[in-house]
């Protein structure tokens, strides 16, 4: 049944899913605190816009993931609300955005994964961000004092809500009229 949702439809269904995030294990009682934001400013006046912020147990395998933020109808320039992270051993988690052209037959679609150490009682600020011709994105973290935060990432990213994409790439999936998913990096 969930292959033959128009892509519009199916960009509905999980934006309205947003209820179903939890905090990762060990982030309620480190004291460290991850602030998301999403830029998607991609133009077009039929366009809604959603985001995603998974975590992932294992890194090397994605295995494990926990929806830890989603927003639906987001605006150009959005935040998510503040995730409660563990600290003192690696993090990962993947930002995604994707986006519906109404008439366009599909979802464009962007995530990064990315595996840093946060350290306890620290605030971070994550910003995925999509360039100016939506072909890519890129993601950058920052501690509270504004210092840049090195992180490792994988040449694929662990999100796989539309398809199997290169970390930072933007990909096409479509809904064909026999109901096969179609997934097209660009």
């Amino acid at each position: 049944m969930l292959n033959k949702l128009s892509p519009a439809l199916l960009c509905a269904t999980l934006a309205l899913a947003g209820c179903a995030t939890q905090t990762p294990a060990g982030g309620e009682e480190s004291g460290t605190t991850l602030d998301v934001f999403v830029h998607n400013d991609v133009p077009g006046a039929a366009t809604m816009k959603i985001s995603l912020v998974n975590a992932y147990a294992d890194a090397t395998t994605c295995a494990k993931s926990v929806s830890i933020a989603r927003k639906g109808f987001m605006k150009d320039q959005d935040q998510h609300s503040t995730i409660k992270i563990p600290a003192g051993k690696p993090f990962t988690a993947s930002v995604a955005t994707s986006w519906t052209r109404f008439g366009a037959g599909g979802n464009d679609y962007c995530s990064v994964t990315a595996t840093f150490t946060p350290q306890a009682n620290t605030s971070y600020r994550a910003l995925l961000k999509l360039n100016n011709g939506a072909n890519s994105c890129q993601l950058q973290i920052a501690d509270q004092n504004n210092r840049e935060v090195p992180f490792q990432a994988p040449a694929y990213s662990c999100d796989q809500s539309m398809g199997t994409a290169k970390n930072g790439a933007v990909g096409f999936r479509s809904v064909t009229p026999t109901g096969l998913i179609i997934f097209v990096p660009r």
